[in-house]
């Protein structure tokens, strides 16, 4: 803030802004935060191709500040299908090859 009390430094924000950036959440609690998300997200986003595109976000956002996806990817076919889309490795894509005919 400034010497008023009124109006940030400049740069201050940003800085702040990105010291939370680096801040992260335990690969536990983002796994256990996205499995509790999914149903939400599947009731509230009826069109499928919508719902991967906004999962495939969602799972970056979360993979970013160091969810591991191993811990989601069996989850659904649509949580796959975004995990592909975005380019999040899937660790066995042997497990799901019937995921097209989901």
């Amino acid at each position: 803030m400034s010497e008023d009390g009124g109006t940030p430094k400049s740069g201050c924000h940003e800085t702040d802004v990105r010291r939370r950036r680096t801040i992260s959440m335990s690969w536990r609690t983002g796994s256990k935060m996205f499995a509790e998300m999914w149903p939400l997200i599947q009731a509230n986003i009826p069109e499928r191709e919508h719902r991967i595109d906004f999962t495939g976000r969602l799972l970056e956002l979360f993979v970013h500040d160091d969810m591991d996806p191993f811990d989601v990817e069996d989850i659904h076919p649509e949580v796959r299908a975004a995990m592909r889309r975005v380019d999040i490795e899937i660790s066995e894509p042997d497990r799901y090859q019937d995921d097209d005919a989901a």
